[in-house]
């Protein structure tokens, strides 16, 4: 029996917010990978947290991402650390660097820089002080 994912949809659209055959709906769309769908049915219903894993389940980061940032969701951290292994793993560096870019967050690897330039910094300071102090 064919399932009627066009008609599904029209029902989750009709459905009052809030609604609880709305998880249900976003699941079942999640399950034949209609990612947009299960993002709308879950939104509805109030759970972005359903939707940004939805969106991780079907390697939707991109979207995952935006849904994060967008609901303020502590959770954007862990995501993008993440989706950043996946593109590594699929030796897409520079996406990788451009995500964190996109979420205005350092990437991991300028933090590290940071720390290893203040102290390279701090250092520098140390043996003029003590020059000045020699003299």
């Amino acid at each position: 029996m064919p399932e009627d994912y066009d008609g599904l949809e029209r029902l989750a659209n009709s459905l009052p917010e809030n609604h609880k055959l709305l998880t249900d709906i976003g699941q079942m769309f999640v399950t034949v990978g209609m990612c947009e769908q299960a993002v709308s049915a879950f939104l509805k219903c109030n759970q972005p947290k359903a939707a940004v894993d939805a969106c991780v389940h079907l390697n939707q980061w991109n979207k995952a991402v935006e849904l994060a940032k967008n609901h303020s969701m502590k959770e954007i951290g862990p995501l993008l650390s993440k989706y950043t292994s996946h593109l590594l793993e699929k030796n897409k560096t520079l996406e990788a660097v451009e995500l964190y870019r996109k979420a205005q967050l350092p990437h991991p690897d300028q933090k590290l820089t940071a720390k290893q330039n203040q102290e390279q910094e701090i250092r520098g300071y140390q043996c003029i002080s003590r020059a000045v102090r020699g003299r």
